[in-house]
């Protein structure tokens, strides 16, 4: 058994994700799975997305990221005195 997200999993589950190459062939796997994989599939889908969606913040709010110009313009526009 292996894990994702603390959730243990198959070697063969695993071995057969690694074989996948399109996307309908995905969802044919996927419809074959226990509960369980899906349940443990799911849980490392979210992670997964949940860390590159942290990674993405992270690099728009750092010194240089698009986030930090948006900042700044809205403190700019407060210190103005523009906002409601």
């Amino acid at each position: 058994m292996d894990t994702w997200c603390g959730l243990k999993c198959s070697g063969d589950m695993l071995r057969r994700a690694a074989q996948m190459k399109s996307p309908r062939e995905i969802q044919t796997e996927i419809g074959a799975l226990t509960a369980e994989e899906r349940a443990a599939l799911l849980a490392w889908l979210l992670h997964a997305d949940r860390q590159a969606w942290d990674e993405q913040i992270r690099g728009d709010f750092s010194a240089s990221g698009a986030g930090m110009k948006l900042l700044d313009d809205v403190d700019s526009q407060i210190r103005k005195g523009n906002f409601r």
